[in-house]
């Protein structure tokens, strides 16, 4: 029961003991008066039929006697008149019984009246004949009574409803205070810390507010120094200080991911510039020249990529490195006659002439990063051996026998899946580190072409998008899971975790709502199924992936963020989306042990992680030292081959 109820409850017995308390002193009063009324209009009566009846009785007249009754009586207001001798004997004596007409019979039991006589002596000169007795009619006195107690109780009720009112609107705004608390202590459970803007009046209540904000601005800081401390240590190991590039590490963890993300049957190009005898220029005009000349160059590729690249470094000390996916033959070539002409512009401002080389490498999904780096530094030399100031285009495509030869096979090999469902999937468990529990079990989908071996998510749904089935394709899957998941023995009764991405369906505001709706078929395992999404993804489409994890929050499910650690906005991310678990990349798990930033960074965002009761998990977990470095750094969960490897479900 809320303290405002508890409040209204009290006030209304208070009040109700009040309105019962005057109600019965109003019957009292009312009654005391209307029994005087009777009274005294039964005496006023019996004195003035002393003079007729005393003259009729001295002529021993009762007939005349009794007619002066009968015309007293005959006005309703009596209900008996008696003449009563000196002897005690009644010598005449009329009454009569008048309807009480408009009073409840319950009333006139409960509120009987017993109308006081009045009397008055009777006498012929000095000579007493006896005494004359009247009684009031009392009918009039009761619908009296019952009118003024039904005006006054209906008065009393208004009031009460008034009052009841005026209370509740007291109490609502004495309560706000409270209100606002609860209000602010329910955002916080949801991880939002917003201050009470409105200090109330009541000291006590101004006190509690003011105590409450220093609170909530406190723990404010504390996130924004923890986010602030994880973007600078990510700073501080991914970025090159001079040109505030991507450095060499970052590109090697990253690289391989980026070049499985491109689709089958599509081409890739890398760009690549270096700067010739750079240390003899600073060494020849100083280090400063030397360091601007760079950060043009970079700027140069930033302004050429357009920020849609997913990838711009610094390579090493003379080269700068960028990807770009989405561009065709002609537009690549474009690409590098623009870079060249740029740098011909920064070049002929300097008094002695600096050499370079721009390289493109073309490349296909599933070219290896050792490939396409040595095909890049072998197109590099070839620019510059020719004479600088010039651009060398390669290719370093690899092909395997393996996938589907060519668009159209990859097209059939989809659609035979999509119809016929004939995917795999496996589970691979995450576990809790400290009591070796299962947190989940994250699901992950195969297909099988022809006879071979079997083809991993990573290269059919890219292709799947290429040719516009993903959205097909994901409500297979999703068909599939559904209806085989209670089946599945491996998984009866443990908590699962399914990728999802915001490329297909989920990459528009319909697509999300009909996802959700579906979702409604395992509405009752909702408490053990999450959903996760990579990093990248979520940064790329902040709206759709804020809408996207609140809807599912609000059905019920879990919410997980993939692929996590990489975005310069990775603190911030946690603490807008809330999600329930981070999957810290294997990459940066594996590059933590060698270097000391990436592993302060790691920590930063596993203290804003704890804050925000987030778990962590480290992914790609193979050995024992790696599971006793997780340990010292308190993340909660792990996934990886030291656990077990991903198996059969469906």
């Amino acid at each position: 029961m809320s303290l405002r109820l508890k409040f209204l409850i009290g006030l209304t017995l208070l009040f109700t003991l009040l309105m019962i308390g005057l109600f019965a002193e109003r019957v009292h009063s009312t009654r005391l008066y209307v029994e005087a009324q009777l009274a005294s209009t039964a005496q006023d009566a019996a004195t003035s039929l002393v003079y007729p009846i005393s003259r009729a009785l001295g002529k021993n007249d009762v007939v005349l006697a009794e007619t002066a009754i009968k015309s007293l009586l005959d006005r309703a207001y009596f209900q008996r008149i008696e003449i009563v001798a000196l002897s005690g004997k009644t010598m005449a004596k009329m009454e009569q019984a008048k309807p009480i007409a408009g009073v409840p019979a319950w009333f006139i039991k409960w509120q009987h009246l017993d109308p006081a006589p009045g009397t008055a002596l009777l006498s012929d000169g000095w000579r007493q004949l006896g005494r004359v007795v009247v009684i009031s009619e009392p009918a009039l006195a009761y619908k009296q009574l019952w009118d003024v107690l039904t005006h006054t109780l209906a008065l009393l009720l208004a009031a009460y409803v008034i009052s009841l009112l005026v209370m509740n609107f007291l109490v609502r705004i004495l309560l706000q205070p409270l209100s606002a608390i609860e209000k602010s202590a329910n955002e916080v459970q949801e991880r939002e810390f917003n201050p009470i803007k409105h200090l109330p009046d009541t000291r006590e209540f101004r006190r509690v507010v003011l105590a409450f904000n220093v609170m909530i601005e406190r723990v404010r800081q504390f996130l924004s120094i923890e986010q602030q401390r994880a973007e600078e240590y990510r700073h501080q190991a991914f970025t090159d200080t001079t040109t505030g590039l991507d450095n060499r590490r970052n590109l090697d963890l990253r690289l391989d991911g980026l070049l499985k993300k491109l689709p089958q049957d599509s081409i890739g190009a890398a760009f690549a510039i270096q700067l010739e005898d750079l240390s003899e220029f600073n060494n020849r005009e100083g280090y400063q020249k030397g360091d601007a000349i760079l950060k043009q160059v970079a700027h140069v590729l930033l302004e050429k990529m357009a920020q849609q690249s997913p990838l711009i470094a610094r390579l090493n000390g003379t080269t700068l490195f960028a990807l770009h996916f989405n561009l065709s033959s002609g537009q690549i070539d474009q690409m590098g006659d623009q870079i060249l002409a740029s740098l011909k512009e920064i070049t002929a401002t300097l008094e002695r002439p600096l050499q370079y080389g721009v390289a493109i490498v073309d490349f296909e999904h599933g070219t290896l990063k050792s490939k396409l780096l040595s095909t890049t530094d072998l197109a590099l030399q070839q620019a510059l051996f020719n004479g600088g100031e010039s651009r060398q285009r390669m290719s370093a495509n690899e092909s395997s026998n393996q996938l589907p030869n060519g668009s159209q096979q990859w097209r059939e090999v989809l659609q035979a899946a999509i119809l016929d469902k004939s995917w795999g999937i496996q589970a691979q468990s995450v576990q809790n580190i400290a009591d070796k529990q299962i947190v989940h079990q994250e699901l992950t989908a195969r297909l099988r072409h022809q006879d071979g071996p079997w083809i991993s998510a990573g290269l059919f749904m890219p292709m799947a998008a290429r040719h516009g089935l993903l959205q097909a394709a994901e409500q297979s899957l999703f068909d599939l899971a559904i209806s085989k998941l209670e089946n599945a023995a491996t998984l009866q009764g443990q908590s699962i975790a399914l990728n999802a991405g915001l490329l297909g369906a989920l990459g528009s505001l319909t697509g999300q709502d009909e996802f959700v709706a579906r979702l409604n078929k395992l509405k009752k395992h909702a408490a053990r199924i999450s959903f996760e999404v990579p990093e990248h993804q979520l940064i790329a489409a902040p709206e759709l992936a804020r809408r996207f994890a609140r809807l599912l929050r609000d059905a019920g499910f879990g919410f997980g963020i993939d692929q996590y650690g990489f975005a310069a906005s990775a603190a911030a991310l946690i603490r807008e989306l809330k999600p329930n678990y981070v999957k810290i990349d294997r990459r940066l798990i594996s590059d933590m042990a060698v270097h000391k930033d990436t592993k302060e960074m790691i920590l930063s965002l596993i203290q804003v992680a704890e804050s925000l009761n987030i778990t962590t998990i480290a992914q790609g977990i193979e050995s024992e030292s790696q599971l006793a470095l997780l340990e010292s750094m308190k993340i909660t969960a792990m996934q990886g081959y030291l656990i077990g490897r991903p198996e059969e479900v469906i």
